[in-house]
């Protein structure tokens, strides 16, 4: 069997405060299945980073608040962290889980904090719709797991090979 995996020992999600259930959800859904389904990596509870409500009422408002909030997150929680370990920790072991609400154009949000995340608080993030919460899917929520998993340097998947392959 051959698998890489990597620990989620730090990291938050960024959602509207109306949201914040579903981040809890997520949290739990998480560090349950990563111990049931035997994927090795180990999901800690991630921090959870409510954006007011009232920014959902303009998109650009919106934008602003949900990058408010994350650049807050990496100026109190990730730099601290870097600069205690002499730089030896990497902004890869930090990752955001931005749930995108209900109503935004997704590509526009998607597009928009992706590229403020790169520049201005250089941490890997991750992306999910409400609306993929609420199918409450372990196998989506695996195909989450695995695809943070991967952007940390582990493997997507597990691949397993015959005894006639060496070594």
């Amino acid at each position: 069997m051959v698998h890489e995996p990597k620990a989620f020992e730090r990291f938050a999600i960024i959602c509207l405060e109306k949201d914040v259930q579903n981040a809890h959800y997520i949290n739990d859904k998480f560090y349950n299945l990563s111990l049931q389904k035997g994927l090795d990596i180990r999901v800690e509870y991630a921090d959870i980073c409510p954006v007011q409500d009232k920014a959902a009422q303009h998109e650009e408002y919106l934008l602003e608040a949900f990058a408010s909030s994350i650049q807050n997150y990496y100026n109190k929680k990730v730099l601290p962290t870097i600069h205690e370990s002499n730089g030896t920790i990497k902004h890869s072991n930090f990752i955001f889980l931005v749930i995108m609400p209900d109503h935004t154009n997704h590509q526009d949000f998607y597009s928009f904090l992706k590229n403020k995340i790169n520049c201005d608080s250089p941490v890997i993030s991750q992306f999910v719709a409400n609306r993929t919460i609420a199918k409450d899917n372990d196998r989506i929520f695996l195909n989450i797991i695995r695809q943070m998993n991967a952007k940390f340097g582990g493997d997507l998947w597990r691949m397993s090979f015959g005894p006639e392959i060496s070594q």
